[in-house]
């Protein structure tokens, strides 16, 4: 017969017999064979369809393959496979549910009983390691009373149990008879294991795909036992999957924990933001108060160059006032804003315009909208966003009457909303620093501003779970875009 691979079938079915016909992974077949895990699959499957080989799925893309003989040599008893195949199928959707489950301690207690099935064990313990500490940590147990429990919840690498020793030297621990275990006798572990009734012990590392380990696996048996190396292989295949569930799960423990830290960190920035501006108002009031009464009293008694200084003097005040209420606004987006509601956008627009009524007029600016939807959010906001976005285009209109366009655009559940203008545009090298505060592209004789406009429509899109957006061209005028989430059929 020809050889379906360059090693041949009998290669491969030699493969089984040097291993006892014991189930063996594809990786492992190549391995052993010193194929490509590509040519083994292809003649695995094929001794598979001619009845030379049996094979089950044990898991998320891992299978494990074994000669009829093994049946044969151990009774036709296809127990432990059967297990070992429910026990995976059961790992498997707890991997799957982990993704969106709140409750992970019950994920773990599920994955244990799949562990303690497969091992034919009476008890079980799953721990995790934690590096800060260079200690283990009981994340779920079987059959332990509240002492053990109390007792192995944490295990340092100097205790006299299996885990301890596992950790140090992170290979798999089986004692058969914890009674005669040497670096047990005369110790505290000795003594909450009888008292536990556990007589037999394994312990398997649990390795991340980064070669760490994560934690370990345990389990223990109410007589002297020596677990077969069919259970202890199958167990290895599960113990690959327990390790990525606990590190997904640490994982996404880091980013809840970083996500948290920022939180806080933002809620500080904005309680100092509101603390800064409101105890500046009070001096700034009294210094341009005062620089107004000088100028008032003083101001013919100074030559020009004193009478530039001054008016330099309150101009700076008066941005800088600016700049202070700029900020009080923008720390109390989250914390002041309005729970959100069906807001009609074309009145939202109406009482932007006329809060910029006279600027309006003395420009001659031309503002011309269409129909505008409604959508869900907080009107006041909404209306500090078309005001700074009109404003915004009225101040950079490049010294011709203001023309502005305002359009909607629906997309999937949101709206997007762009406001157009005819004004002297931005240079593509600044159009991604325009959004970040105090950020003025122009010097303060030019254009006023404090900078902070822009800054604080982004902010209120983001709290409304939107984007803003600019497009422009040098000389030709700018379109910022933003986005907003459509009002739901309830709210139309």
């Amino acid at each position: 017969m020809h050889d379906s691979s360059p090693s041949g079938d009998g290669t491969i079915l030699d493969v089984f017999a040097r291993s006892r016909n014991e189930p063996l992974t594809t990786s492992e077949v190549a391995t052993m064979a010193g194929c490509s895990p590509r040519t083994t699959r292809e003649t695995l499957e094929a001794l598979v369809d001619q009845g030379r080989l049996l094979t089950k799925e044990v898991g998320p893309d891992e299978e494990v393959w074994w000669s009829p003989d093994h049946d044969r040599e151990h009774d036709g008893n296809t127990g432990i496979l059967g297990s070992a195949g429910g026990a995976a199928k059961q790992l498997q959707e707890i991997s799957t549910r982990l993704i969106g489950e709140d409750d992970i301690d019950a994920l773990y207690e599920e994955f244990l009983e799949a562990t303690i099935t497969i091992m034919d064990a009476d008890f079980g313990s799953l721990q995790k390691f934690d590096s800060d500490r260079n200690e283990l940590r009981l994340l779920a147990h079987e059959g332990f009373d509240p002492d053990a429990a109390e007792f192995w919840k944490w295990v340092d690498p100097e205790s006299s149990s299996t885990c301890s020793v596992a950790l140090e030297t992170d290979q798999r621990v089986v004692v058969s008879d914890v009674e005669t275990c040497e670096f047990m006798a005369d110790t505290g572990d000795l003594e909450m294991y009888l008292r536990n009734d556990i007589r037999a012990v394994q312990t398997t590392p649990l390795i991340s795909r980064s070669g760490t380990t994560v934690g370990m696996i345990s389990t223990h048996w109410r007589t002297p036992h020596e677990p077969s190396e069919d259970t202890l292989h199958l167990l290895d295949l599960l113990a690959r999957q327990a390790a990525d569930l606990i590190e997904r799960t640490q994982a996404e423990q880091a980013l809840r924990e970083r996500e948290r830290r920022l939180k806080e960190s933002n809620e500080r920035l904005e309680q100092f933001a509101y603390a800064a501006s409101h105890d500046l108002q009070e001096p700034l009031r009294m210094v341009s108060s005062y620089l107004q009464l000088i100028e008032r009293r003083y101001a013919d008694e100074f030559d020009d160059d004193g009478r530039e200084f001054l008016e330099f003097a309150i101009d700076g005040a008066d941005r800088m006032r600016h700049m202070i209420d700029g900020l009080l606004k923008y720390s109390r987006v989250e914390t002041e804003g309005n729970p959100f509601e069906p807001t009609d956008l074309d009145a939202v627009l109406m009482e932007a315009r006329k809060d910029l009524q006279l600027r309006i007029e003395e420009t001659d600016a031309r503002i011309t909208a269409e129909s505008l939807p409604r959508v869900s959010g907080d009107r006041q906001q909404l209306r500090q966003v078309f005001q700074n976005l009109l404003d915004n285009a009225i101040e950079y209109s490049g010294g011709e009457p203001p023309r502005v366009e305002i359009w909607a655009e629906r997309g999937d559940a949101e709206w997007t909303i762009s406001v157009r203008d005819e004004g002297i545009g931005i240079d593509p090298e600044y159009t991604d620093r325009i959004f970040e505060m105090f950020r003025n592209l122009h010097e303060p004789d030019e254009h006023s501003g404090a900078g902070i406009g822009l800054a604080l429509c982004e902010r209120i899109l983001e709290r409304h779970g939107g984007r803003i957006r600019v497009e422009s061209t040098p000389g030709q005028g700018s379109t910022f875009s933003f986005t907003l989430p459509e009002a739901s059929d309830d709210e139309k």
